[in-house]
């Protein structure tokens, strides 16, 4: 079999190649990439590399320890060449005691001057380097264990209901809270919303509330969806020009679920259908 030859004379010039075969987890797979030929500012020692292919996005992968556990830190950057531009990368972590059984819609992703609870420490990612090899991170004493994930505290926020403009705290309720984050816009969110009220009919008392939040453009469409769709609960909007709830919150997909138990900590956090499902076999044995 023949493979294509691409004469590359250009900087910047890009590539697309089908079948390129990656090594994940130790197994071989097959998957589109993008390759392009760029100008490098890397060097090794004295040796500086004048030009270099790279594949987009571009990954890379390091392991640190802290308190006798291993974790792993991948970095992802969607454009080489301005890879100096701190909002252009994402970080993820994760333990190696996780890595092996955490679904891809857990995955949260960070950037540079987030701080993360890891091991009864706050790291804070503090800078990189132009060589993507090299990244600093700073260790803070924990005085708090407030989080957006499982096992740390809910992170506070108060809101106003949309249809009701009562206030509300997820602080302090003694309840279990189920954080729907949703919008008008979202199809699979409008999908659950039978099954969310099934949900709500079935644990609706002083132990169980569920909190939505609107990631929406218009507080009038949310209001009128509302009320056409008789909807009980609460609902705070958040609008998508600050989306201050949902960046608090780490929320990367939608409808992102997120159970709170009655002392204020993340039992559970998922997205979509399998999510809420078990979300109702928690509460059931609650």
């Amino acid at each position: 079999m023949s493979e294509k030859i691409y004469d590359v004379k250009k900087i910047n010039q890009t590539i697309y190649l089908n079948d390129v075969e990656f090594l994940f987890n130790n197994q071989i797979v097959k998957r589109s990439a993008t390759i392009k030929y760029i100008e490098s500012s890397m060097s090794f020692g004295s040796s500086k590399i004048k030009n270099i292919f790279v594949i987009e996005p571009f990954y890379y992968e390091t392991k640190f320890e802290v308190g006798q556990q291993n974790y792993n830190i991948s970095c992802i950057d969607n454009d080489y060449n301005n890879f100096g531009l701190n909002n252009k990368i994402r970080f993820s972590f994760l333990s190696n005691s996780d890595n092996s059984k955490i679904s891809k819609d857990r995955i949260i992703y960070y950037k540079i001057g987030d701080t993360i609870s890891i091991y009864q420490n706050r790291v804070v990612l503090q800078n990189y380097s132009t060589n993507p090899l090299s990244i600093n991170i700073k260790l803070l004493k924990a005085e708090v264990n407030f989080g957006y994930d499982i096992k740390f505290d809910a992170l506070k926020f108060k809101f106003d209901d949309i249809l009701t403009n009562k206030s509300f705290d997820i602080q302090g309720s003694q309840q279990y809270i189920l954080l729907d984050f949703w919008g008008t816009w979202c199809n699979p969110c409008i999908e659950l919303l039978p099954k969310l009220k099934n949900m709500y009919t079935r644990y609706h008392n002083e132990k169980f509330i569920i909190y939505g939040i609107a990631y929406d453009d218009d507080l009038n469409e949310v209001k009128k969806y509302l009320q056409v769709k008789n909807v009980k609960w609460p609902n705070a909007f958040d609008k998508r020009s600050k989306a201050d709830i949902i960046k608090l919150y780490k929320i990367q997909a939608f409808p992102t679920f997120i159970l709170i138990d009655p002392t204020g900590k993340i039992i559970y956090r998922g997205i979509g259908k399998s999510s809420l499902e078990q979300i109702d076999k928690l509460l059931s044995n609650h």
